[in-house]
């Protein structure tokens, strides 16, 4: 059957709007995409390290199986895509003691489950935007607005920190503010410290509470154990009485502590991750990962797990810098056959590379055809 151009343009739009959505992947034996469809925003290893847990912008959470099978052909448990629909995955962590996992998302709630990846139980209250979460020894912190403003949700004026009661639904506020929650950390004092939309941090010590007020928006907040530490531009600087700073060369979009706080990591804007000596801030290794901004990391023994505005997450080694494993990313047109895609396929490139690849030379011919119709038509009235 030979098709039209109006139905090759149709038929070409449904395979973009397929791709971007993920939906192509009902269609057996056409087309598979294994990871997520957009930026992987957190990783995580579970507590026993048998399985990797991912957050993407895409709103899914999928579960992979690192020991029992191969990243690289993508193979990994079923997403939650019953329990995400509205939002990207705006927090993942698990618990203390490593036996529940928690998932959160502006509209969606706080979804949580066992180390058995079973749902334990949803929270979700009426009225209320989900902005941050953490876990600390007692249960949970919560960012949230009041309300919602649908035309920017982030200007919101009635944000609380609050421990919700996970049984009953309630929800105990602990601090009214008017900007946004964009981050939570506790560390293992229980002290908190909140990263707000306004270039504001503020810590929670006991009864006290104190603001640092930024002249430029912070990225990122840490414990350094009783120390808090923010990144600020290209600069990371430690509130320890002494006005330590770490001066990197481009402006650090994330950074993370090992599990003793002898070294950092830190990541920027270009993709480039360099690992630090935290008693003389001496910079112990430099390398550039297959991105253009880092989002998080997940530190555990010699290896960190990175996520970046990629929509592949990357495993290297905080020794020697080396790629030990890369997971997501991958097309499978012929069972078997796999393709590794990067950013690529990141919102909205793929839209894009469709557009040049299928679209544009379908118009440039009937562009062709519609000239030559025209010339013949001249040449026809000019005989007559």
């Amino acid at each position: 059957m030979k098709l039209s151009e109006k139905n090759k343009l149709l038929l070409v739009s449904i395979l973009v709007i397929s791709l971007t959505t993920g939906s192509i992947g009902s269609f057996p034996g056409i087309i598979y995409f294994y990871g997520h469809l957009g930026p992987v925003i957190f990783a995580v290893w579970s507590p026993d390290g048998s399985t990797i847990v991912s957050g993407g912008a895409d709103t899914n959470i999928i579960i992979w199986d690192v020991k029992n099978s191969s990243s690289s052909t993508g193979l990994y448990k079923s997403p939650f895509m019953d329990d995400f629909r509205g939002d990207p995955i705006s927090g993942l962590a698990w618990s203390p003691n490593g036996t529940y996992l928690a998932g959160m998302s502006w509209k969606d709630g706080l979804h949580i489950w066992n180390e058995s990846y079973h749902k334990k139980t949803t929270f979700h209250p009426a009225g209320y935007s989900f902005s941050a979460m953490s876990w600390f020894e007692g249960g949970f912190l919560l960012g949230l607005l009041v309300g919602e403003n649908r035309v920017n949700p982030y200007l919101s004026l009635n944000a609380i920190l609050a421990r919700p009661n996970l049984i009953n639904g309630s929800i105990s506020p602990i601090l009214k503010t008017n900007a946004t929650i964009l981050d939570i950390k506790v560390n293992r004092n229980n002290q908190v410290a909140l990263l707000l939309k306004n270039s504001t941090v503020v810590t929670i010590i006991g009864t006290q509470q104190q603001s640092y007020v930024f002249q430029h928006m912070p990225k990122a907040i840490e414990w350094d154990n009783q120390t808090l530490v923010v990144s600020v531009r290209n600069e990371i600087r430690f509130f320890d009485g002494k006005n330590t700073v770490l001066k990197n060369s481009k402006d650090v979009t994330a950074f993370a502590f090992n599990s003793n706080h002898s070294e950092l990591i830190l990541g920027d804007d270009r993709g480039v991750v360099s690992v630090w000596n935290k008693t003389d801030l001496t910079k112990k290794l430099e390398f550039k990962t297959p991105s253009y901004r880092i989002h998080n990391f997940d530190w555990r023994g010699s290896s960190v797990l990175i996520t970046s505005s990629n929509s592949s997450f990357f495993l290297y080694s905080t020794s020697n810098g080396t790629l030990l494993d890369s997971y997501g990313g991958v097309l499978s047109s012929i069972p078997g056959s796999h393709y590794p895609v990067g950013q690529y396929l990141d919102y909205p490139f793929v839209s894009i590379l469709l557009i040049f690849v299928l679209i544009i030379p379908i118009m440039k011919r009937r562009k062709l055809l519609h000239t030559i119709n025209r010339r013949s038509y001249k040449n026809i009235s000019e005989l007559n």
